[in-house]
Formats: C-alpha cells, structure tokens, sequence
C-alpha cells in the first residue's frame, strides 16, 4: 500500500503503515518459549539495520533483547543482565 502525502495546518503528514509481526522465541534465562506479537509503524524494509527490542519473558520475567526482521524472522536473541536500563 504506497503512502501518500496529505496537507493539514500547512505540514505535509505521511501516514504510517501499521504492521503486525510475530516474534517466537526462547528466554535465554529459563529456556521457556516466548510468542510476542508486536504491531510496528512505518516502513521496516527501509531500516538500516533490523530493528532490536527488549521483551520480558512471560515465565520468569527476565528481559531478552529480541532482533527481528520485517518477516519476523529472529535473528538474534541477547539475555539482558539484571538491572540493566531498557532504552527506548
């Protein structure tokens, strides 16, 4: 679906495309599968390098630090240390 342009209050606005993908993986902490389903805005095929994210483990909490690509594919899963922030 191509974007198009469209004038409000003398701005030019693009409207963002709305994508949902699905991310399976396994907690790098307890080993327990983890399905996240994640809803990305914008155009993921014209990022530079696949977008990485931090998701906690719905079994033992811990966070994982989940890289993805625009099919949901994993390509990466990284166990964050405890106490580590979460940048956003």
């Amino acid at each position: 679906m191509p974007v198009s342009p469209r004038h409000s209050g003398g701005r030019l606005m693009r409207f963002l495309r709305s994508e949902t993908v699905v991310v399976d993986f396994h907690c790098r902490a307890c080993l327990g599968p983890v399905t996240a389903t994640l809803r990305c805005e914008g155009d993921l095929r014209r990022l530079t390098k696949p977008p990485c994210i931090p998701l906690a483990c719905p079994h033992c909490g811990h966070t994982n630090d989940v890289t993805f690509d625009a099919r949901g594919e994993v390509l990466a899963v990284a166990a964050r240390r405890r106490g580590e922030p979460v940048w956003n």
